[in-house]
């Protein structure tokens, strides 16, 4: 069975999940588990899929920036946004 830092190595590098589960013969929900364990929410669209994602918006709400300015500078709706900042606990900004 592969480690959580070789999967997360392969996903941070842009490997889809199902890339990585045949690279290791393993399922996808195997791979999912993993990343899951570190906090990658699963791959849904709009939602950040990626580490590097999730501290993008990290790095925009600390700036200052509300949910429709984190949603115009990344591309993501401005919905995504908002769930994932109420996930995180961080309060709203007019």
């Amino acid at each position: 069975m592969p480690t959580t830092d070789k999967i997360v190595s392969l996903y941070m590098k842009g490997l889809k999940r199902s890339e990585i589960a045949r690279q290791f013969g393993v399922t996808v929900a195997a791979i999912s588990w993993h990343l899951k364990k570190i906090g990658v929410p699963n791959g849904k669209p709009g939602r950040p899929e990626t580490v590097k994602q999730n501290d993008r918006f990290h790095n925009l709400y600390d700036l200052g920036c509300n949910d429709m300015e984190i949603s115009r500078e990344t591309g993501v709706p401005h919905w995504n946004v908002t769930y994932w900042r109420r996930k995180n606990n961080l309060p709203g900004r007019g």
